[in-house]
């Protein structure tokens, strides 16, 4: 799922991507930009998985539940860059379109 929205949000700013090449900016600083969106969103992400971890969690000790949710630190780790190779692979495929598009192209439309 992470990589699809990543993927879709990069591909869903193609216009916004040629406005700014149309402002001058280069092929460069996009693929940044774009790397950037995703990292944040791979963060932001995380973070409120942990967040909804840790209630679920407390949850489940408010209702005497014999679920028991353990939280290691490695496998924090672990998830954290999985999660930002696969944003970082997913944004890396519409960036091809991003540098192809014409500043003029956008304005047609």
């Amino acid at each position: 799922a992470l990589g699809l929205t990543v993927y879709t949000a990069t591909l869903s700013k193609v216009r916004e991507y040629g406005i700014l090449k149309a402002l001058g900016s280069k092929n460069l600083k996009l693929i940044r930009i774009v790397f950037e969106q995703a990292i944040i969103s791979v963060v932001v992400g995380f973070v409120i998985a942990i967040a909804l971890a840790f209630a679920v969690a407390g949850g489940l000790k408010l209702v005497q539940s014999n679920i028991l949710i353990i939280v290691q630190l490695q496998s924090l780790f672990k998830v954290i860059i999985g999660a930002s190779i696969i944003g970082v692979l997913a944004s890396s495929i519409p960036i091809l379109r991003i540098a192809r598009v014409k500043p003029a192209e956008v304005f047609r439309h």
